[in-house]
């Protein structure tokens, strides 16, 4: 069966507040450990970051682009009889990262959408070779507290070594192991020292250094007290969250994304004309991807394969008329609205089908990967 993807023809990762709720932004305990040179918390002493140093931050940790979150056009039915013509669908600059903090929603719903295409993409590329899965499982699962350091995590070397490790426990201790994992550096916790999971609470959080990690996907797991007491690495432990319940894919992963740990490294910055490093300034980027596919939803059981493309106008959902983009201005009122149409608005749909790598579906159909 083929796969189709919709894609905004002029801004992919566009937003829309009707369609999602926002995520928490960071709080203000959190902002107030922050600089402009030196997003973190943690690894420096002095509070500023080096060039070439590399450590580990939050979503939204970062320095925005001067363009980030300014306003480019709005989009809204064509219709002036149809109610959805007064809903502006407003399109903003931005630089897809991570680490941005004006950016970073756009990232996190970016980088869901992506796991949830992967994930339903190869599920159902399985299924198509006969192979059943399980109910859809959200697990947390942490190592000893004492097997990594801030210090050690805040290199590359350590980042490497954390990923390695868990790994190897799914590996371990998951048959017929298939989808994603975040890393998560941090807990966030209340001023009474509870630990909170919930991203609409509204009270003060502080963030304690405690590694572990986020699984969702599908599997068989072993019992959770036989893996605290394995001779040869005890103490790794592991809980489902509402077990047995019905869960929305993207609404997980954007959770897990919004606060997992990335990785990134101080740079300077250089002039776009000279080409030269600006004296005293930095740039900050992310080094590596933060899901990581894992099992038989690992990027070398399969993929996309892109058949085809074809562009179209965007109809509205209510009256089918065509969406049109608009050039907006504030009125006396100080609200945005539309002064000049600027024609149809198009998207992207991509035709194409999941695939497995044929060696490796046919030996996970026997023993499970």
């Amino acid at each position: 069966m083929a796969t189709y993807e919709s894609i905004d023809s002029r801004n992919p990762d566009s937003f829309s507040s009707k369609s999602w709720g926002s995520l928490r932004p960071a709080t203000d305990e959190i902002k107030a450990k922050e600089t402009v040179l030196y997003p973190a918390y943690g690894p420096s002493k002095s509070g500023y970051a080096e060039n070439g140093q590399r450590f580990l931050v939050l979503p939204g940790h970062g320095l925005p682009k001067t363009s980030c979150g300014k306003i480019r056009y709005g989009s809204a039915c064509s219709n002036e009889e149809c109610e959805e013509h007064e809903h502006l669908h407003l399109y903003h600059e931005h630089c897809d990262r991570l680490i941005c903090p004006t950016c970073r929603d756009k990232a996190v719903r970016r980088d869901a959408r992506r796991v949830c295409k992967r994930m339903d993409g190869m599920k159902e590329a399985y299924e198509r070779e006969g192979v059943k899965f399980g109910p859809l499982d959200h697990v947390e699962f942490s190592p000893p507290q004492d097997k990594f350091s801030l210090e050690l995590v805040n290199t590359l070397e350590g980042y490497r070594r954390v990923h390695m490790a868990a790994i190897k426990f799914l590996r371990k201790y998951v048959y017929k192991l298939a989808g994603v994992y975040f890393f998560h550096p941090w807990r966030f916790k209340h001023k009474d020292g509870k630990t909170c999971e919930d991203p609409e609470c509204k009270e003060v959080h502080i963030p304690v250094f405690s590694p572990h990690f986020h699984f969702t996907g599908y599997g068989f797991w072993k019992k959770s007290d036989e893996v605290f007491k394995d001779k040869k690495e005890p103490g790794w432990v592991y809980k489902k969250i509402s077990p047995g319940q019905a869960r929305d894919l993207f609404n997980t992963v954007s959770y897990e994304l919004s606060h997992a740990g990335v990785m990134m490294e101080a740079q300077l910055t250089y002039d776009s004309v000279s080409h030269m490093p600006v004296e005293g300034t930095l740039e900050f980027h992310q080094l590596s991807h933060v899901p990581r596919n894992v099992g038989m939803f690992s990027n070398s059981k399969g993929g996309f394969k892109e058949t085809g493309k074809e562009w179209s106008v965007e109809l509205c959902e209510k009256c089918k008329s065509e969406v049109h983009e608009y050039d907006l201005d504030l009125d006396q009122n100080g609200k945005l609205v539309a002064i000049q149409d600027r024609g149809p608005h198009e998207v992207l749909t991509i035709v194409g089908e999941w695939y497995l790598s044929k060696r490796k579906s046919r030996q996970l159909s026997v023993d499970g990967g």
